[in-house]
């Protein structure tokens, strides 16, 4: 009986699928590397594994395996099979000067492409485009979007 009134039962914590996380660290970096030398880095500032994938609080992502190095932030994100969904205040940036802002993002590790179904702004130096849906092809170096609205600033030689 005494038992009973001095210990409490242990309280696991279920995320709200009900499911329970494999494991859970704070404040983490992970590398990965390849032949040729460094091609991602990934940190957050917590991170729950779970069988298939990861749930990350504080995402910064970068990856060096294009012809831009790229980084993404955002608040939160999943990791699963090479594709890192983002979600809230998600800032996408490229080495070229490229920035692009939106409340969601969809980047596939495998084919390089970043894509939103979301409001965006992107922009580089004085050059602005506001959108909705985009789609940013690494390997092609090609954009996509619908129902832009464009500023350009047009250089002199």
């Amino acid at each position: 009986m005494g038992i009973f009134l001095f210990f409490k039962p242990m309280n696991i914590k279920n995320n709200h699928h009900g499911e329970i996380a494999n494991f859970e660290v704070y404040s983490f970096v992970i590398h990965e590397l390849d032949t040729k030398g460094l091609t991602t880095v990934l940190q957050g500032s917590k991170a729950f594994m779970y069988k298939d994938r990861y749930v990350i609080n504080d995402v910064d992502y970068k990856d060096s395996s294009r012809k831009y190095i790229s980084n993404i932030k955002a608040k939160t994100g999943t990791y699963k099979d090479k594709v890192i969904d983002l979600v809230g205040d998600v800032v996408y940036t490229r080495e070229d000067g490229l920035v692009f802002k939106s409340k969601s993002f969809k980047y596939d590790e495998k084919t390089g492409i970043a894509r939103t179904n979301d409001d965006y702004i992107m922009y580089d130096k004085e050059n602005e485009v506001i959108g909705k849906s985009l789609s940013v092809d690494n390997n092609l170096n090609k954009i996509y979007s619908k129902n832009i609205v464009a500023k350009y600033q047009i250089r002199e030689k």
